[in-house]
């Protein structure tokens, strides 16, 4: 009897009926190709859909040299929308990531840790080159980058629609006004006084009865231009 039983249980198939042994697992596959570029794509449609229209409106309604001109520029509420344009751009950063964790993550079982490592890393710095390319091309449009700028301080207007925007500091603490017809998206610059500081409450305008406009401040004292002796090259003491 035990010379049968050992005879029975050395058959090639008898390991097969052993009980408790389990097959080895089966092999998880890679995530496709068109998986793995699912996030990077919908990412680079979206920064295209937000900034192509504006750059083709900053390039068509108000060209860079006017965009750019010290005379004339778009009026502050369309820098806004801009600016937050440029911000939803920048924002893909982490869109892209958060499409990785839901779309990828879930299948990338059958890639390794250092695979899974690489693949964010790349796909995070394409996205990175997306979105500095896309702001590169808005900011260009919007007539490049102006240092030393003052910085909008009211909001005045006219009887007749017309729209005044002070604006105060920059390079030597001037004070700056703008004035942009009703419904225009773009101002003129029409008044300029050097020197009216930087601090202290911003003047206002009072609006001429020739269409022209001064600074008063808050006395209803016309503000004066103050200019630097070092540019003062006329003579005198």
């Amino acid at each position: 009897m035990r010379a049968r039983h050992l005879a029975a249980t050395s058959h090639p198939s008898a390991v097969y009926r052993m009980p408790g042994r389990a097959g080895a697992p089966p092999r998880i596959p890679p995530p496709s190709a068109r998986l793995l570029a699912s996030p990077l794509r919908t990412s680079v449609l979206l920064v295209a859909a937000l900034v192509t229209p504006a750059v083709v409106f900053d390039v068509l309604v108000a060209p860079q040299w006017l965009a750019g001109s010290p005379e004339r520029r778009f009026i502050p509420e369309l820098d806004v929308v801009q600016n937050a344009i440029a911000a939803l751009a920048a924002s893909s950063l982490v869109l892209v990531l958060v499409l990785v964790a839901k779309r990828v993550a879930p299948s990338w079982g059958g890639l390794r840790i250092r695979t899974r490592i690489l693949y964010v890393v790349g796909v995070l710095a394409c996205q990175l080159v997306v979105v500095a390319g896309a702001e590169t091309a808005l900011l260009l449009a919007r007539g490049g980058i102006r240092l030393f700028e003052p910085t909008l301080q009211r909001t005045e207007t006219a009887a007749d629609g017309r729209r005044a925007y002070v604006y105060r500091g920059g390079l030597g603490c001037s004070s700056v006004v703008y004035v942009a017809p009703r419904y225009s998206l773009t101002m003129t610059r029409v008044l300029d006084l050097e020197g009216t500081g930087c601090s202290g409450a911003p003047p206002h305008v009072r609006w001429k009865d020739d269409g022209g406009i001064e600074l008063v401040d808050g006395a209803g004292a016309p503000v004066r231009s103050h200019p630097f002796p070092l540019f003062n090259w006329g003579g005198g003491c």
